[in-house]
């Protein structure tokens, strides 16, 4: 993360007890690539460096001479924090302005990654990445500077809002999550059902993204499809362990239209979902799907599918277009946060 550092905050601390505090905000520029401080003038970091012993001022200068370039180098997307002379933070602006106090709390707090799974989720994540993302991620996490937080059922919500309340933790939180949809069309403002004139309370996805919208509009991922096992390549679909179908049903899967495919439920098929109370939020979707099809993926591809993503960071899996092409656009809101 960026943090921009003004002469008008420098100036006020460099004579008073508030010095102590912009050492440890200094102090941050020892932790290599965790977070980048940047000056707005040349004269503030000369003040700064000022403020320490004779014999290591070359030490804090020269670190923080690294850290100006290091932030120099980074894309001006990455995520950024000013501090200034405020009575209170601003964390509503673009860029937010923040107390002095509020810029330690922030730089403090370890990126939060909540996941419905933090394996099977975290491991569809990473190995959607590229490489040299992954990478980068998973020396952030090893490091302990990001941490996957496993969020399952009502957990995830219960977490979301708890970072929400706190400004500092909310600024420094990623989400992902199943859309959980049963029908493409099924987050319209104007969609319904025969049965619901409201949408079914089942469906958490439709409620979370309206908060990560309102709260995170640029830290969250929901995903396009129904949920992760949605990704699963076709070839892994044939090879993986965990799967529970023969060569006929992943065919027969892919035989279907790709709004069919995204929609399906591919832990327990259509049987399962024939079982739900608001099994009519499909609506018209299957209407042409065989009958032969339909005997072939009655019973879907097993509970544990996802499993199989925990071999996805050990080889490349040849994924989808739409998939890569929503990873390119969702991955970004998380690697910025770095």
């Amino acid at each position: 993360m960026k943090v921009v550092i003004t002469d008008a905050i420098v100036r006020a601390a460099v004579v008073g007890p508030e010095v102590l505090k912009l050492h440890d905000l200094v102090a941050f520029s020892k932790q290599k690539n965790r977070h980048f401080l940047l000056f707005e003038s040349v004269e503030s970091l000369d003040l700064i460096v000022n403020t320490y012993s004779e014999n290591i001022r070359p030490i804090y200068r020269e670190l923080l001479e690294q850290s100006v370039r290091g932030a120099l180098t980074f894309p001006s997307g990455r995520t950024t924090i000013k501090v200034d002379v405020v009575e209170n933070s601003d964390w509503s602006l673009p860029i937010p302005t923040v107390t002095l106090d509020d810029s330690l709390k922030v730089l403090n707090e370890k990126l939060a990654i909540l996941l419905e799974n933090s394996t099977h989720d975290w491991h569809f994540l990473l190995g959607i990445m590229s490489p040299m993302d992954r990478k980068l991620i998973k020396d952030y996490v090893a490091l302990g500077w990001a941490e996957p937080m496993h969020g399952g059922g009502d957990t995830l919500g219960k977490l979301l809002d708890d970072r929400i309340d706190v400004p500092w933790a909310s600024f420094r939180t990623f989400v992902l999550f199943d859309s959980d949809r049963l029908h493409p069309n099924e987050f319209h403002v104007d969609w319904t059902t025969a049965r619901h004139n409201r949408r079914p309370a089942s469906c958490h996805a439709y409620e979370w993204e309206k908060k990560t919208k309102q709260h995170i509009p640029l830290r969250y991922w929901m995903l396009q499809r129904r949920y992760i096992e949605s990704y699963m390549p076709k070839n892994e679909l044939k090879i993986g362990k965990e799967k529970k179908a023969t060569d006929d049903a992943v065919d027969a899967f892919f035989a279907m239209s790709q709004a069919e495919r995204w929609y399906y439920n591919m832990k327990e098929g259509f049987a399962k979902d024939a079982k739900r109370d608001d099994s009519e939020r499909s609506q018209d979707l299957y209407n042409n799907v065989l009958e032969a099809q339909r005997v072939i993926l009655n019973d879907g591809f097993g509970n544990t599918l996802a499993r199989h993503y925990l071999t996805s960071i050990e080889k490349s899996f040849d994924w989808d277009p739409e998939a890569r092409a929503e990873a390119d656009l969702a991955l970004p809101r998380l690697l910025q946060l770095l």
